[in-house]
């Protein structure tokens, strides 16, 4: 008889000209057939109009803003990022901080949805000096976007100082009557000089 069948596949299309190659009861023939010839079709695609996300990073604020920071404590750098386009992004968005141009941290955003921007912190525990704190999106280049130079954003450099403790014996003093044979409280007074 003439009967009809539809299939579908899922695609992902990809930028360029694409060869789709379409067989049936292929490779070994399974069906009795009056025209063996006729069940292969191969069509070019042209390049298609695809439509592409862009994720951008903005508005990097360090915390403390001083950049003081308790020694063996982190600071804490947050940041904005956004995906600036009408095309959802469904998988997991990297995103990493560098610091002096050395990968600190990453955290992975679960998704994007067109137009949705999301405040990130990530953290790193500093060295006293100056620090050139640039926050990276998607930097494997793992999704395709419009615009791949649009994806870090900097701040510094940022003067970070690691503030330590600096403990001295500031005063001793007994409480009370000293007598033989009885204890006595010993007050210790211990003073923090330091910055931390």
């Amino acid at each position: 008889g003439s009967n009809t069948a539809t299939a579908a596949v899922l695609w992902v299309p990809t930028a360029g000209e694409h060869l789709f190659e379409v067989q049936v009861d292929a490779p070994f023939s399974h069906v009795l057939e009056l025209d063996e010839a006729d069940n292969r079709f191969e069509q070019t695609l042209a390049a298609p109009d695809i439509a592409y996300a862009d994720i951008t990073v903005s508005d990097i604020w360090v915390w403390p803003g001083d950049g003081g920071v308790e020694h063996g404590e982190p600071l804490l750098v947050f940041a904005t990022v956004k995906n600036d386009s009408e095309i959802d992004i469904p998988s997991p968005v990297e995103v990493a901080l560098k610091v002096n141009g050395q990968r600190a941290a990453t955290k992975k955003i679960d998704s994007l949805a067109a137009g949705e921007e999301r405040i990130i912190r990530l953290s790193w525990v500093p060295v006293s000096g100056e620090a050139a704190i640039t926050v990276f999106a998607d930097p494997g280049d793992a999704i395709p976007e419009t615009d791949e130079t649009n994806n870090q954003n900097g701040v510094g450099p940022v003067s970070i100082e690691v503030l330590y403790p600096d403990l001295r014996v500031a005063d001793v003093s007994i409480v009370g009557d000293v007598q033989l044979g009885s204890d006595v409280v010993v007050v210790i007074k211990v003073a923090n000089d330091g910055a931390g």
